[in-house]
């Protein structure tokens, strides 16, 4: 066996310990109330993540490039919360996998809903951004059970392949998802349709192009900007965050991102996953310790 292979292998042997570990956390995600499963997950996460010294310290560098003011002490409360949050995605998932669907509106306060009527009645392929931020499954469940929009969500493959037929199982009741970018097919098929398309884009790929991330080029995904160009697609921001009680939800579909079309495609692709960027940007710096702060997002982290 290769030294990346045995590498492989040795991965997801830890992988399989740590899921038939929390195994029997998500029984009680999915029995316990809601409210309580939440911070049931919460509170576990906080004393799982605060052994993880690895992904701490990919938090703690990506906190000094969001916002290099920081004191230490108010990185080490922001990754705290981001593990609680984290904790709570996980339990709330699970937690609503077996629940009454028609709950799903009194968890989310939807905000203004003019951006999405207006985008609705454009009558164009719709294609929602968001990031990993707040509980952004929450994200899709609202738009099923709550909006009535069937909305198709795309989503990359967890490394760890026990998490991944639980995950799949979990969003099983959820609207539709498309498997990674490998269904290429289905995805265009969708907007040729005029259909709705979620993208969740914020995290590093290898196959993106590099622009600026808070300052930093970092490789970002150029799907979205490229079906747009080539679908005339309407792209609408949707951010979702927590409130008080920190179990609860508000959504905001924000003003479309206002991109031009010129005859230098490449350059238009840039322009608008730079503009996506920001406004993810602005998201992160409002409420840092809801983005998923312990991935790798820029080169050397």
């Amino acid at each position: 066996m290769s030294a990346s292979g045995e590498k492989k292998l040795l991965r997801q042997i830890k992988y399989f310990f740590l899921t038939l570990f929390l195994l029997p956390f998500f029984l009680w995600f999915a029995i316990l109330p809601y409210r309580f499963a939440s911070a049931l997950g919460g509170k576990l996460a906080e004393c799982i993540g605060s052994l993880l010294s690895l992904r701490n310290n990919v938090a703690r560098k990506n906190l000094k490039i969001i916002d290099p003011s920081l004191s230490k002490d108010k990185i080490e409360k922001i990754i705290k919360q981001a593990w609680n949050n984290f904790g709570r995605i996980i339990a709330e998932l699970t937690n609503l996998r077996f629940r009454d669907t028609k709950n799903i509106g009194k968890l989310v306060e939807l905000i203004d809903n003019t951006n999405l009527e207006k985008a609705v009645a454009a009558d164009k392929p719709i294609i929602f951004v968001s990031a990993h931020y707040s509980n952004w499954e929450m994200l899709s469940l609202f738009a099923k059970f709550h909006l009535n929009l069937p909305l198709q969500v795309v989503y990359k493959k967890p490394p760890n392949i026990l998490l991944y037929y639980l995950i799949k199982f979990l969003r099983r009741f959820r609207s539709s998802s498309i498997e990674n970018v490998n269904s290429i097919k289905n995805i265009i098929s969708l907007i040729k349709r005029k259909g709705y398309l979620g993208m969740i884009i914020d995290q590093k790929v290898i196959d993106g192009i590099s622009v600026p991330f808070f300052g930093l080029e970092s490789q970002t995904s150029t799907l979205t900007a490229n079906l747009a160009i080539s679908y005339d697609c309407v792209i609408l921001p949707a951010r979702i965050y927590r409130q008080n009680p920190r179990h609860t939800f508000k959504l905001e579909f924000l003003p479309p991102i206002n991109y031009q079309r010129t005859s230098n495609d490449r350059e238009d692709v840039k322009n608008i996953t730079t503009l996506i960027n920001k406004e993810f940007e602005k998201w992160i710096k409002d409420k840092p310790e809801e983005w998923l702060l312990f991935h790798r997002r820029w080169p050397n982290i």
